[in-house]
């Protein structure tokens, strides 16, 4: 389980708590987390739990990436911010 909360020029626009596999992060509605800006892509990117753990893996473009997440660790696409607030 990993918890998200979304800010938008630092500003709340969203808390999330996802089970899953894979967390695809854009502007397409499809996405589990939406980023409503035109700047970012349909499909920007997505964190993945893979042997135990949370990686951001960008598809393509101009994100910061990283590798395995921790608590605390902000993820900045444009305005937003991704702040991964637990991992369990």
């Amino acid at each position: 389980m990993i918890k998200i909360t979304v800010l938008n020029k630092g500003l709340l626009e969203n808390k999330y708590v996802f089970d899953l596999e894979d967390i695809r992060i854009g502007r397409e509605e499809s996405n589990n987390i939406v980023l409503d800006s035109l700047g970012i892509k349909r499909h920007h990117a997505k964190i993945s739990h893979i042997g135990g753990s949370y990686y951001f893996l960008p598809d393509e473009g101009d994100v910061e990436s990283r590798g395995v997440l921790k608590a605390k660790d902000e993820i900045a696409i444009r305005s937003y911010t991704l702040r991964i607030d637990e991992i369990n």
